[in-house]
């Protein structure tokens, strides 16, 4: 069942926090999860996510993901 997003572009990214900072989704040894936290990520940025501190959290996804350019594209 798929529900709809509340805020499809809400800066938290909470929901992905096995990836990084935590390490319940290991890219290097399992990737079952990596498509979906891709997903997650991509719509986030898609719809204005990732404002103030959280895009450090978004650059860290993005690196956890093996995506450098999405990593450093990230506005300074």
């Amino acid at each position: 069942m798929h529900l709809p997003e509340e805020e499809p572009g809400h800066r938290h990214l909470s929901h992905l926090y096995g990836l990084c900072p935590g390490s319940a989704v290991d890219p290097l040894t399992d990737d079952t999860l990596l498509a979906p936290a891709r997903r997650a990520l991509d719509r986030r940025l898609e719809h204005g996510g990732g404002t103030g501190w959280s895009l450090a959290w978004v650059a860290a996804l993005a690196a956890r993901l093996g995506d450098p350019r999405e990593a450093l594209r990230v506005p300074r």
